[in-house]
Protein backbone atom coordinates (compact mmCIF):
# COMPACT_ATOMS: atom_id res chain seq x y z
CA UNK A 1 0.00 0.00 0.00
CA UNK A 2 1.07 3.58 -0.75
CA UNK A 3 0.09 6.72 0.74
CA UNK A 4 1.65 10.60 -0.01
CA UNK A 5 3.23 12.25 2.88
CA UNK A 6 6.20 14.69 3.47
CA UNK A 7 9.34 14.93 5.87
CA UNK A 8 10.54 19.14 6.17
CA UNK A 9 7.44 20.23 4.23
CA UNK A 10 9.17 18.09 1.29
CA UNK A 11 6.74 15.34 -0.66
CA UNK A 12 7.97 11.77 0.34
CA UNK A 13 6.12 8.48 -1.10
CA UNK A 14 5.63 5.66 1.42
CA UNK A 15 4.98 1.98 0.70
CA UNK A 16 3.96 -0.43 3.38
CA UNK A 17 4.97 -4.28 2.83
CA UNK A 18 4.96 -7.02 5.66
CA UNK A 19 9.38 -7.17 5.72
CA UNK A 20 9.14 -3.47 5.42
CA UNK A 21 8.65 0.11 4.93
CA UNK A 22 10.05 1.94 2.15
CA UNK A 23 10.44 5.94 2.12
CA UNK A 24 11.13 7.25 -1.35
CA UNK A 25 11.75 11.19 -2.23
CA UNK A 26 10.60 11.59 -5.82
CA UNK A 27 12.82 14.95 -5.76
CA UNK A 28 16.29 13.54 -5.38
CA UNK A 29 14.80 9.65 -6.52
CA UNK A 30 16.42 8.19 -3.84
CA UNK A 31 15.11 6.15 -0.85
CA UNK A 32 15.68 7.63 2.87
CA UNK A 33 16.48 5.72 5.73
CA UNK A 34 17.24 6.47 9.70
CA UNK A 35 14.69 8.15 12.20
CA UNK A 36 12.95 10.70 10.61
CA UNK A 37 9.52 12.74 11.40
CA UNK A 38 6.79 11.59 8.80
CA UNK A 39 3.71 13.64 8.30
CA UNK A 40 0.37 11.95 6.65
CA UNK A 41 -2.74 13.14 6.03
CA UNK A 42 -5.87 10.56 5.35
CA UNK A 43 -9.22 11.41 4.92
CA UNK A 44 -12.22 8.57 5.61
CA UNK A 45 -14.97 8.74 3.30
CA UNK A 46 -18.56 9.21 4.72
CA UNK A 47 -18.95 5.65 2.44
CA UNK A 48 -15.95 3.55 3.21
CA UNK A 49 -17.33 1.21 5.91
CA UNK A 50 -20.84 0.80 3.87
CA UNK A 51 -18.30 -0.42 0.67
CA UNK A 52 -16.25 -2.88 3.53
CA UNK A 53 -19.68 -3.80 4.53
CA UNK A 54 -21.21 -4.59 0.84
CA UNK A 55 -17.89 -6.44 0.01
CA UNK A 56 -17.79 -8.38 3.39
CA UNK A 57 -21.77 -9.17 2.55
CA UNK A 58 -21.25 -10.24 -0.87
CA UNK A 59 -18.05 -13.02 0.00
CA UNK A 60 -20.11 -14.00 2.60
CA UNK A 61 -23.21 -15.00 1.23
CA UNK A 62 -21.40 -16.71 -1.69
CA UNK A 63 -19.38 -18.07 0.93
CA UNK A 64 -22.42 -19.98 3.12
CA UNK A 65 -24.82 -20.14 -0.06
CA UNK A 66 -22.57 -20.63 -3.23
CA UNK A 67 -25.01 -19.40 -6.61
CA UNK A 68 -28.13 -19.64 -4.93
CA UNK A 69 -27.21 -16.20 -3.36
CA UNK A 70 -25.99 -15.02 -6.55
CA UNK A 71 -29.13 -16.10 -8.01
CA UNK A 72 -31.21 -15.37 -5.06
CA UNK A 73 -29.92 -11.81 -3.45
CA UNK A 74 -29.90 -8.21 -4.73
CA UNK A 75 -26.18 -8.86 -5.51
CA UNK A 76 -26.46 -5.91 -8.17
CA UNK A 77 -27.12 -3.42 -5.33
CA UNK A 78 -24.50 -4.47 -3.25
CA UNK A 79 -21.87 -4.32 -6.55
CA UNK A 80 -22.82 -0.93 -7.28
CA UNK A 81 -22.56 0.25 -3.54
CA UNK A 82 -19.01 -1.13 -4.24
CA UNK A 83 -17.60 0.48 -7.09
CA UNK A 84 -20.06 3.60 -7.82
CA UNK A 85 -18.34 7.04 -7.64
CA UNK A 86 -20.64 8.86 -5.02
CA UNK A 87 -22.44 6.36 -2.92
CA UNK A 88 -24.54 8.91 -1.12
CA UNK A 89 -26.04 9.80 -4.54
CA UNK A 90 -27.48 6.94 -5.63
CA UNK A 91 -30.68 5.28 -5.27
CA UNK A 92 -30.18 1.41 -3.64
CA UNK A 93 -32.16 -0.61 -1.55
CA UNK A 94 -29.65 -0.82 0.62
CA UNK A 95 -29.87 0.23 4.54
CA UNK A 96 -26.46 0.24 6.65
CA UNK A 97 -25.16 1.34 9.87
CA UNK A 98 -21.86 2.50 11.22
CA UNK A 99 -19.92 5.25 13.23
CA UNK A 100 -20.91 7.92 10.81
CA UNK A 101 -24.54 6.71 10.24
CA UNK A 102 -26.61 7.18 13.67
CA UNK A 103 -28.80 3.62 14.38
CA UNK A 104 -32.59 4.51 14.53
CA UNK A 105 -34.82 4.33 17.52
CA UNK A 106 -36.43 1.02 16.26
CA UNK A 107 -32.78 -0.80 15.76
CA UNK A 108 -31.06 0.34 18.94
CA UNK A 109 -32.42 -2.71 21.02
CA UNK A 110 -31.20 -5.04 17.92
CA UNK A 111 -28.07 -3.09 17.65
CA UNK A 112 -27.20 -3.34 21.51
CA UNK A 113 -27.76 -6.97 21.53
CA UNK A 114 -25.08 -7.77 18.35
CA UNK A 115 -22.89 -5.11 19.74
CA UNK A 116 -22.60 -7.01 22.71
CA UNK A 117 -22.60 -10.10 21.53
CA UNK A 118 -19.37 -8.86 19.17
CA UNK A 119 -17.34 -7.38 22.15
CA UNK A 120 -18.46 -10.82 24.10
CA UNK A 121 -16.66 -13.04 21.41
CA UNK A 122 -13.91 -11.13 20.04
CA UNK A 123 -11.86 -11.64 16.87
CA UNK A 124 -13.64 -10.77 14.05
CA UNK A 125 -17.39 -12.05 12.96
CA UNK A 126 -19.93 -11.75 10.95
CA UNK A 127 -23.53 -12.51 11.70
CA UNK A 128 -25.75 -13.04 9.54
CA UNK A 129 -29.78 -11.79 10.67
CA UNK A 130 -33.00 -12.74 8.36
CA UNK A 131 -35.47 -10.89 8.07
CA UNK A 132 -39.20 -11.35 5.88
CA UNK A 133 -37.23 -10.56 2.37
CA UNK A 134 -33.92 -9.34 4.03
CA UNK A 135 -30.74 -10.06 5.13
CA UNK A 136 -29.10 -8.24 7.64
CA UNK A 137 -25.33 -8.76 7.80
CA UNK A 138 -23.46 -7.12 11.23
CA UNK A 139 -19.37 -7.36 11.20
CA UNK A 140 -17.21 -6.60 14.28
CA UNK A 141 -13.54 -6.46 13.63
CA UNK A 142 -11.26 -7.02 16.83
CA UNK A 143 -14.06 -7.55 19.48
CA UNK A 144 -15.10 -3.75 17.83
CA UNK A 145 -18.74 -3.28 15.87
CA UNK A 146 -17.83 -2.27 12.67
CA UNK A 147 -21.43 -1.73 10.84
CA UNK A 148 -24.45 -3.26 9.56
CA UNK A 149 -25.43 -3.79 5.59
CA UNK A 150 -29.23 -4.62 5.10
CA UNK A 151 -29.77 -5.79 1.29
CA UNK A 152 -32.99 -7.94 -0.49
CA UNK A 153 -33.39 -11.24 -1.03
CA UNK A 154 -35.97 -14.41 -2.13
CA UNK A 155 -35.77 -16.00 1.32
CA UNK A 156 -37.72 -19.09 0.24
CA UNK A 157 -34.33 -19.90 -1.47
CA UNK A 158 -32.44 -19.74 1.71
CA UNK A 159 -31.77 -22.97 3.87
CA UNK A 160 -32.50 -20.52 7.20
CA UNK A 161 -34.63 -23.74 8.51
CA UNK A 162 -31.97 -25.78 9.06
CA UNK A 163 -30.65 -26.09 13.13
CA UNK A 164 -27.79 -24.25 11.67
CA UNK A 165 -29.04 -21.26 10.91
CA UNK A 166 -31.92 -21.12 13.56
CA UNK A 167 -32.28 -17.22 14.52
CA UNK A 168 -29.10 -16.42 11.75
CA UNK A 169 -25.31 -17.39 11.60
CA UNK A 170 -22.84 -16.55 13.05
CA UNK A 171 -18.91 -16.25 11.75
CA UNK A 172 -16.21 -16.27 14.14
CA UNK A 173 -12.48 -15.87 13.14
CA UNK A 174 -10.45 -15.74 16.47
CA UNK A 175 -7.10 -16.96 17.55
CA UNK A 176 -5.97 -18.70 13.62
CA UNK A 177 -9.32 -20.51 13.99
CA UNK A 178 -13.20 -20.18 12.32
CA UNK A 179 -16.10 -21.07 13.99
CA UNK A 180 -19.79 -21.32 12.78
CA UNK A 181 -22.77 -21.97 14.59
CA UNK A 182 -26.34 -20.49 14.35
CA UNK A 183 -27.04 -16.97 16.06
CA UNK A 184 -29.60 -19.13 18.48
CA UNK A 185 -26.96 -21.38 20.03
CA UNK A 186 -24.32 -18.16 20.59
CA UNK A 187 -26.89 -16.43 22.14
CA UNK A 188 -27.78 -19.31 24.37
CA UNK A 189 -23.85 -20.37 25.14
CA UNK A 190 -23.04 -16.45 25.87
CA UNK A 191 -26.17 -17.05 28.75
CA UNK A 192 -24.67 -20.03 30.11
CA UNK A 193 -21.39 -18.46 30.26
CA UNK A 194 -23.13 -15.24 32.45
CA UNK A 195 -25.54 -17.79 34.39
CA UNK A 196 -28.66 -16.58 32.83
CA UNK A 197 -31.66 -18.69 32.59
CA UNK A 198 -33.11 -18.83 28.72
CA UNK A 199 -37.05 -19.91 28.15
CA UNK A 200 -36.05 -21.78 24.55
CA UNK A 201 -39.59 -22.33 24.03
CA UNK A 202 -40.31 -18.35 23.82
CA UNK A 203 -37.68 -17.88 20.80
CA UNK A 204 -39.24 -18.38 17.10
CA UNK A 205 -37.33 -19.51 14.52
CA UNK A 206 -37.54 -16.00 12.36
Amino acid sequence: MKVKATIDEKPVSIKWSKAKIDVYDPIEKEHLSGSQTIKMSDKISLYTRPRFLAKVALETGYFLFGEAFVENADCGALRKAIFCDDLGTQKLDLRFYDSLHPIEDKDKTDYELINYLIEQMGGSTVILGFAKDRFILSVGILGEYLGMINFSVDIEKFPIKDEYFRLGHVILCRDGQLHRDSFWHTIYQLGKALDLDIDESKIEWM
